[in-house]
């Protein structure tokens, strides 16, 4: 497991500059394509007016007569020293701004991920194990439910009935996590939890027929035991990989969930500035998605040589 892993670090994180890049310039590109003036969009919002002094002082204070070649090599050397720069509309470093914000959306990704492992997995066991039962069809046919219903829907399904109707929890807000978080996290984990389930149920079904598991269970060891530590063990790379990618697509998914909820996190945050064409902003928090998306995936291939020894990074 250790032969090769430093190198197989540094490997990985080279191979993300490209992706960093490329990020960056379609973030860039497409900010620039789509209609809309930044300009005219703050100078209204600052004055209140459309007056072409300020537009004009306004552009050259940010460096918008510049080529967009030129803006945008100026923005990738500044990220290279850690400087995502300022932003248009409160003058403050970007950076801060979406760290401040990253806490909300953590709590948030990592609540939704407790819920759809919690289902997922345990749902996945249990078809597995009564396959071509009535427990299997069920088990199947809220999976396929919670994949197809779109999380911006159910938040507002979830809003309407718990909130509105029964009174159970308040419609939206940011606060403790009872009863802030409950109906965002359900909303946000319940797509992730019948992915987990549909794949925990195919890797577990390959796995049971293994002769090392009929060898567990003729040793007499107990039921639970086998299940877990043998079946389960070995059925979970592919179940972490998909975890550790669709974390990502809790961050991603987050910014509707969180403009739904009106929860104060990065999405909401990236939302909001692309409705303002503060680019720094967008920059900013695309670039740090990327980021925590980049690490993750580095984490989930680094975990696949705990879950299986005979795997090696050379």
């Amino acid at each position: 497991m250790r032969t090769g892993l430093p190198a197989f670090i540094a490997r990985r994180l080279l191979l993300a500059l490209p992706v960093f890049v490329g990020v960056t310039l379609v973030t860039f590109v497409l900010m620039y394509v789509v209609p809309g003036d930044p300009v005219t969009v703050m100078v209204e919002e600052k004055m209140a007016s459309t007056d072409p002094t300020a537009a004009r002082l306004f552009r050259e204070k940010w460096g918008l007569n510049d080529p967009l070649a030129v803006q945008y090599l100026k923005f990738l050397r500044n990220a290279l020293r850690g400087d995502l720069g300022l932003s248009f509309r409160s003058e403050q470093p970007v950076l801060s701004t979406v760290l401040e914000r990253f806490p909300a959306t953590a709590r948030l990704a990592a609540a939704a991920l407790a819920v759809a492992v919690a289902i997922g997995i345990p749902l996945g066991v249990l078809a597995a194990l009564r396959q071509n039962t009535a427990l299997d069809a069920a088990a199947i046919s809220l999976a396929t439910f919670g994949v197809s219903i779109p999380n911006f829907w159910l938040g507002l399904l979830l809003i309407y009935v718990v909130a509105v109707e029964l009174r159970w929890l308040p419609p939206s807000g940011y606060g403790p996590p009872y009863p802030y978080l409950i109906m965002p996290a359900l909303t946000l984990g319940t797509g992730l939890a019948a992915v987990i389930a549909r794949l925990t149920r195919s890797s577990m079904l390959e796995v049971i027929r293994q002769d090392y598991v009929r060898t567990a269970r003729a040793k007499g060891l107990a039921e639970r035991r086998v299940i877990v530590a043998h079946a389960l063990r070995n059925a979970a790379i592919p179940i972490v990989t998909i975890i550790g990618v669709q974390i990502s697509g809790l961050l991603s998914g987050a910014v509707i969930t969180e403009r739904v909820f009106s929860w104060p996190g990065v999405g909401r945050l990236l939302l909001d500035s692309i409705g303002a064409r503060d680019l720094p902003v967008v920059q900013g928090c695309v670039l740090f998605i990327a980021s925590v998306f980049i690490i993750l995936n580095l984490v989930v291939d680094l975990s696949y040589a705990w879950l299986d020894p005979r795997i090696r990074y050379e």
